[in-house]
Parts: C-alpha cells; sequence; structure tokens
C-alpha cells in the first residue's frame, strides 16, 4: 500500500515541479557544463560553456559563432 501513495506523490510531485517552472517561466537546458534554467519562450539556446553565458532565440538560423567571431557558442539541448 506504501509503495502505490508513493508513486502518487511522485506524479503529484512532477506535476507540481512543471507547473512551478511555468509560474517561474524557465525551462531546464544542458550544456558541456551541465543542466541550467534558462527563460522560457524561446526555441534555441546557446552556451558559451563558461557556465554563465547564454544567448537565447527563436531564429533557426542564428549562430551566435557568426557573430562573435572571437568566442565559440554551442547550441543546448532543452531537457527535463
Amino acid at each position: 500500500m506504501s509503495n502505490i501513495i508513493y508513486l502518487l506523490f511522485l506524479k503529484n510531485n512532477n506535476t507540481f515541479l512543471y507547473f512551478i517552472k511555468t509560474i517561474r517561466e524557465v525551462e531546464n537546458y544542458s550544456d558541456a557544463t551541465g543542466k541550467v534554467e534558462l527563460v522560457s519562450g524561446y526555441n534555441h539556446a546557446w552556451s558559451r560553456s563558461d557556465g554563465s553565458s547564454f544567448i537565447m532565440s527563436d531564429n533557426p538560423n542564428f549562430d551566435p559563432s557568426s557573430v562573435f567571431q572571437d568566442q565559440r557558442w554551442k547550441e543546448m539541448k532543452k531537457v527535463e
């Protein structure tokens, strides 16, 4: 019986965490340094792999490395 209650708690907890992220307007992204929360509402995110420099954009053709030619940027992946 306690396993069923625990599973219900986990399901509700995940729903609660998703709800909180929605209210805070953040999404999780991953890069070489790990997972980070960034502002939601964009389709693309890039990192300079220093753990603190990020660029968000909705343009699928935008590449920050072409704009900032002295810097190396990598596209990040959305994660849960």
